[in-house]
This record gives structure tokens, C-alpha cells and sequence, in this order.
């Protein structure tokens, strides 16, 4: 990607800078583990013309896109490229005021396809970290919040990294770190799902789905009534799959027998159906079947890597074997033949011609 930059013009209002502490910060990262790497910008005007002079100087050698806040989260969103929306080479950097989620939150619901792999939140005025729980940033996978504020024990002012993690029973939102100019990005991005703590996650099922999924009893007359399934009474490819997370993520889990609609999932009348509708609309948190791709389905869903592949093929009997007479002619093909039979020809044709002129040119005998 190269430096493209998207200015976006409005009026803008000037107020007095904030503290510059938020500006070096930003510096050190473009310096610091950010180094390298081209940036989507989310820029809230109303920090004022100044804060926004110093902001935009601290990105100058940096390519990155710039948004301002201020406008539809839609309508910034349907004139991106997929890259801008979620390259995974790319890190959003969102720089907060007070009524900055407003447009994530426009964002997340026009369903153009923005999941950032990297969204780094900076806080300018030192708010609350329970920012980090709205529902616009729950596709994000790395996540973390820079919060500037006030050290309890000398009143000096310091940089906190905070995070959140949903899986979390007791304090989902936890504070990775302080800011420092040797912070690497696996310390601002701390890993959040490296155990899921326990949690239950409800799956969409259809358990009549040899050899991925499927009833250990092999009673085909369960599938008639729709219920969740109690440990062991499914076997498969995917329940082996999910076991071995579960151990190792620490999660359990829940299946259903099948969908109450009979359908795998489709989309109709602008709306999911069958198990994918379950999960489209939130009822369930995933489902482990086997599904083919298009492109309705992988712009509603993540989805994960192709771990299995299958193929069909086409089987005839045997032709029995050809009689012996045709072993003359059939290795040739109709070409082969009629280049026969027209050299066949030619030559007829050679010797004729050359009969006839010898005839002619014969001396007449004296009578």
C-alpha cells in the first residue's frame, strides 16, 4: 500500500491544545513498534486545530489513511478498499474524545466488512477503559486502549495500556501495562484469548453429518426432535477437533441435534436461515459443520482455515474388451485413415495420369 492519504474537510474549531503528553506518545509509536507500518488514522476534529496540527506532524513520514469522526461511520466505510477495512499488515489507530464511538458504532452496524486485525484506542483526555466493551470493537482481535493519566503516588502523569477480555469472569478489562518508548507490539497487544476461562460456547449443530459429525447411538430418529445434546451422544472429525481446543483453551461446549428449520443456512428474503441464521443473529456463537464457501457467506461470517477437502469423481463399468478382427484398424484414428486413403488416391491418381502420357507419347508403328 502505498501513502494514500483521505482528508476529509469540515469546519473546525479552535480550541486550546491538550496536554502534549498524548502527541510524544504518538511519536514514540510511530518510532517505536509501530515503525514500518502503514496506518489508518481515525481523527476527531474537535480536539481542536492545533491538537490536530501537532497530530498530524507526529505522522508525516508515516502512509496511513486518514478518517474524521466527525462524519457517518457508514458513509466512510462504503468508499474504503477491503484492505483499508481489514488488511492484517495494517494498524487502525483511533484517537478518542468524548463522542468518538458514535461513529464505530455507525460502523459496526453497516456491515461492510471492517474488522481491523490490529485497533489501538488512545485516549487523549483520559477517560474511562470501559471504552474498550463497546460492542464495535468485538471482532477486533488485538485490542488495547493507551490512557493517559494521573500516577496515585506523585500526581506525574503516565501512559497505562489496558485491555479487554470478554471471556473474563472478574475484570474483563485489565491494565497490560505502562507505556514506555522500549514497549515492543507483542507488550501493546497482549494476547487475549490465550484461555477462554472456562467458558460454555453455545454451538448451531446438525449432528447427521458422517463423518464430521454425527450420533454415537446412530439412531436416525433423534434427529426428528430438536435438543441439546449431552456429553458423548455426538462423535466425529469435529467433535475430536473440539475436544482437543477445549482442553487446550479451556472452554466447554454445547451442541443441538439440528436446526428447527431443517436448513444448513441461506441467505432468503435478506435474512440467514438454518444453522447460520442461529449464529447470524446471535443465538448461537458458532457452528462446527461442514459448509462450502461463497461469497454471501464470507462476507456475514469468519470463518476458519480449510482443514478438509473433498472432491467427487464419476466410476462406469468396464467396457469388455474388443475383438481381435479390429486390431487392424483400430489403433488409428478417422485421421490417421483418411490420410490413407488419400494418399491411396494420389497415387491411383499419380499412376494414371503418368500411363495415359506415356501412351500418347509412344511412336506410331509404320503399317
Amino acid at each position: 500500500m502505498q501513502g494514500a492519504v483521505l482528508l476529509l474537510a469540515g469546519a473546525i474549531a479552535a480550541t486550546p491544545p491538550t496536554d502534549p503528553s498524548p502527541i510524544s506518545v504518538l511519536e514514540d509509536l510511530v518510532t517505536g513498534p509501530l515503525s514500518g507500518r502503514p496506518l489508518v488514522v481515525y481523527l476527531d476534529e474537535t480536539l481542536g486545530f492545533s491538537t490536530s496540527q501537532l497530530i498530524r506532524s507526529a505522522f508525516h513520514s508515516v502512509p496511513l489513511v486518514l478518517a474524521d469522526l466527525r462524519i457517518q461511520g457508514k458513509e466512510w466505510c462504503e468508499r474504503q478498499t477491503q484492505e483499508v477495512l481489514g488488511a492484517g499488515w495494517l494498524v487502525h489507530l483511533a484517537l478518542l474524545s468524548s463522542n468518538a464511538t458514535v461513529f464505530f458504532e455507525d460502523l459496526a452496524t453497516a456491515e461492510c466488512n471492517w474488522q481491523p486485525l490490529y485497533l489501538l484506542l488512545v485516549n487523549t483526555r483520559g477517560g474511562s477503559p470501559d471504552v474498550l466493551m463497546e460492542e464495535a470493537f468485538s471482532r477486533v482481535e488485538h485490542l488495547a486502549l493507551l490512557s493517559v493519566q494521573d500516577r496515585a503516588s506523585n500526581s506525574s502523569l503516565s501512559t497505562f495500556i489496558y485491555s479487554f477480555f470478554p471471556f473474563s469472569h472478574q475484570a474483563p478489562i485489565r491494565l497490560t501495562g505502562v507505556w514506555s518508548t522500549s514497549t515492543s507490539l507483542q507488550h501493546l497487544f497482549v494476547d487475549r484469548f490465550s484461555s477462554f476461562e472456562g467458558y460454555q460456547f453455545q454451538i448451531a449443530s446438525w449432528v447427521d453429518d458422517y463423518p464430521y459429525l454425527y450420533l454415537t447411538s446412530g439412531e436416525t430418529d433423534d434427529l426428528l426432535q430438536v435438543r441439546e445434546l449431552q456429553t458423548g451422544e455426538a462423535s466425529g472429525l469435529q467433535v475430536e477437533v473440539l475436544d482437543t481446543l477445549g482442553y487446550t483453551l479451556n472452554f466447554t461446549y454445547t451442541m443441538m441435534t439440528r436446526p428447527e428449520d431443517w436448513l444448513w443456512g441461506e441467505l432468503q428474503d435478506g435474512a440467514w436461515t438454518g444453522m447460520l441464521g442461529k449464529v447470524h443473529r446471535g443465538e448461537k456463537n458458532f457452528t462446527v459443520n461442514f459448509f462450502g464457501y461463497n461469497l454471501e457467506k464470507t462476507r456475514a461470517f469468519d470463518a476458519s482455515s480449510p482443514y478438509w477437502m473433498e472432491g467427487y469423481g464419476l466410476t462406469l463399468l468396464a467396457p469388455p474388451p474388443l475383438p481381435k478382427w479390429r486390431a487392424a484398424y483400430y489403433p488409428f484414428n478417422v485421421f490417421v485413415w483418411g490420410c490413407c486413403v488419400a494418399a491411396f488416391l494420389l497415387v491411383v491418381i499419380g499412376w494414371t495420369l503418368q500411363v495415359r502420357n506415356q501412351d500418347h507419347s509412344a511412336p506410331l508403328s509404320p503399317s
